[in-house]
């Protein structure tokens, strides 16, 4: 037979231990409640960087810029250059994809720090 505590075997001690364990219990949807709101957030850093085509769609069309900056993603894509690797681009090697217009240079690499620590 199994030894069990004396302080088990008492009225008021067990009472006590069924108290404590209905309390844990009740924490129950608290901490998944904490929990899941912690993990979304891990999550939303996580969340991978845009193909690059929807990537130049949205800055393009975020700058009225008539399919200009479009037009740069068979150059990007002939360089094998990923979203997340726009920011880091000097202003030779973005003029080696023929980017050469000062405002699209600003637009595209600050666009793309948001993405450049994802996907490592």
């Amino acid at each position: 037979m199994t030894n069990i505590p004396s302080q088990l075997l008492s009225n008021n001690s067990s009472q006590s231990y069924f108290t404590t364990f209905s309390n844990i219990s009740n924490l129950q949807p608290l901490y998944a409640s904490i929990n899941n709101s912690v993990l979304q957030e891990s999550l939303s850093f996580y969340k991978p960087a845009p193909q690059l085509d929807e990537f130049l769609t949205k800055i393009d069309e975020a700058k009225n810029a008539n399919r200009e900056i479009l037009a740069y993603l068979s150059k990007f894509q002939n360089q094998a250059i990923q979203v997340k690797q726009i920011c880091k681009l000097t202003d030779k090697q973005l003029e080696l994809v023929r980017i050469t217009k000062a405002r699209w240079k600003i637009a595209l690499q600050e666009a793309s720090k948001d993405h450049s620590n994802r996907d490592l």
